[in-house]
């Protein structure tokens, strides 16, 4: 069974990287302005959700609470401290 925070931190940095992508689409022979504003908007947004939805995955690898798929790299497993929670830059 699917953990929920698991799958919800992996179809975060899934959403945040189908947005780069999309911004990326964008900037495309833009003669825009606004939509170079735009496509500028959503790249920052992506960045840091994606920012930050790895943090909680480190802190779940670090916890021992993260669901790994069959052949995902384990990350962390020495580590026995779980990275801070604080604000994400």
């Amino acid at each position: 069974m699917s953990c929920p925070r698991t799958r919800f931190i992996r179809e975060s940095i899934d959403a945040a990287t189908r947005l780069i992508d999309l911004a990326e689409t964008g900037e495309v022979g833009v003669e825009d302005e606004g939509c170079a504003v735009l496509s500028g908007v959503l790249r920052d947004c992506a960045f840091t959700i994606k920012k930050r939805a790895e943090l909680e995955r480190e802190i779940n690898r670090s916890l021992g609470t993260w669901e790994y798929k069959p052949g995902e790299v384990r990350t962390n497993e020495t580590n026995t401290q779980a990275p801070d929670r604080g604000r994400a830059s």
